[in-house]
This record gives C-alpha cells, structure tokens and sequence, in this order.
C-alpha cells in the first residue's frame, strides 16, 4: 500500500504539518525532528505524491527555460544542465523549451505556458532575455522571470555569464 504523509506522522511522533514543513525544506524545524521524520519516511518508503504536493500549493514546482536551438548548442546544453541541478537542489523540476522565433504560434505556447501557471518561473537565455515583447507579456500576465544574459535592468532579475572568464562547470552556471 502507499504510505501518506499521515504514516510518516504516526511513525515519527509529529503531526502531519511537521511532516509536511520538514519535506518542504521549511525553517524552525528543530534538527534532530528532521531527521526522525526522514528516518521515519525512509523506513516507510515513503515518496512525496508530486500531484498532491502541487494540488495543496497551487504551484507546480516547475520552472519553464526557453532556449533557442542555433550553432552554440554545447553552452545551451551546459545552461540547461546547470539549471537542472540548481533547480532539483531546491525541489524544481525544469521544462526547456525550444523556441525558434516569438511571434505566431511559438508566441501563443510561450503565453499559454505562462497564463496558465503550468511553470511557476520562466529562464530567459539569451536572446529571449533581451527580446522586450517577451518581458512585457511575462510581465503582463504575472509570470516571475529570470534573465541569463542580455544587458542589467534595474527592474528585472538577471544573471550575467562570464563567457571568457574561467570555465565552470554545469552545477556552477546558475549558482
């Protein structure tokens, strides 16, 4: 049978939001709570029910990047996998998107993705970071957003990569 939270509870000697704030990384959990509550999740074989989690929060724990497929692939993929990384390290899945052009159908997916909240974020490489029609419509529509490259602005998150300093590697990139 599948163990739910309510198991992991019993088992540990907490409640249930003990066991939730402990699995959502949340602060003020006294440590040694923390790991009765892991031991009592492992013992348990007790997995996180994705669905639940993101049918109680209303957040999908998802984070959309939109990248662009051109001669620079190799930096992409190296993008993407450090994103990943940082992402997983924080409970985030990550969905790339291959968008070629921000004008007719690529446009409607990109404001379908984030109308509808399907990520909770969206990663802008460049040139999506730097193409204002975009920033405008993820603005307009509430969609949180980070820039990675493009130039500074004052008004939006944004990460510069240093393409000719030391190389780094994929976990590094968004750290």
């Amino acid at each position: 049978p599948r163990r739910t939270i309510k198991d992991v509870a019993a088992a540990a000697g907490v409640s249930i939001k003990t066991v939730s704030r402990v699995l959502n990384r949340e602060p003020n959990v006294r440590q040694d709570t923390v790991e009765r509550v892991k031991a009592a999740a492992d013992a348990l074989g007790f997995t996180v029910n994705l669905s639940a989690r993101r049918l109680a929060s209303g957040r999908s724990h998802s984070l959309g990047m939109l990248v662009v497929n051109r001669s620079h692939w190799h930096r992409t993929a190296d993008l993407v996998a450090g994103a990943l990384a940082q992402g997983q390290a924080r409970g985030y899945g990550l969905v790339p998107y291959v968008v070629q052009s921000y004008e007719g159908r690529e446009r409607d997916t990109v404001l379908s993705l984030a109308s509808q909240k399907v990520v909770d974020g969206i990663l802008l490489s460049t040139p999506w970071s730097e193409t204002e029609a975009l920033i405008d419509d993820l603005t307009a529509v509430g969609m949180p957003f980070v820039a990675i490259g493009g130039p500074p602005a004052p008004d939006r998150l944004s990460v510069r990569v240093d393409d000719e300093g030391r190389p780094v590697g994929p976990a590094e990139v968004l750290a």
